[in-house]
């Protein structure tokens, strides 16, 4: 008899992003095939200021698996105050909640 081991062990197996993860208002599309296509997202600063970052690229995208909990991985970069950043954003559809990792 066989098991699904590896594909399984690989699913709980991947490890927890590295950076701070912060909690983020996102405004995403969704398309009609389930692709998600974050536009902008808001995160509060230090001080509590609110923060846009806007004109988001996406540079690459990846279904992940944290713990067993599925996940949408974005790499992202963007520009904010003249400075040329990348971050991730996490959309975590079962809680319907995103995160940006810095």
């Amino acid at each position: 008899m066989a098991f699904p081991v590896e594909r399984y062990s690989e699913k709980l197996h991947d490890r927890q992003i590295p950076g701070t993860q912060l909690n983020t208002a996102v405004d995403c599309w969704f398309t009609s095939e389930g692709k998600t296509i974050p536009r902008f997202c808001k995160i509060e600063g230090t001080e509590g200021e609110l923060i846009t970052i806007r004109n988001i690229r996406i540079l690459k995208e990846e279904q992940k698996n944290y713990a067993g909990i599925p996940s949408k991985k974005h790499w992202c970069e963007a520009e904010h105050n003249g400075v040329m950043m990348r971050f991730f954003l996490v959309f975590y559809p079962e809680d319907c909640v995103w995160k940006i990792v810095i």
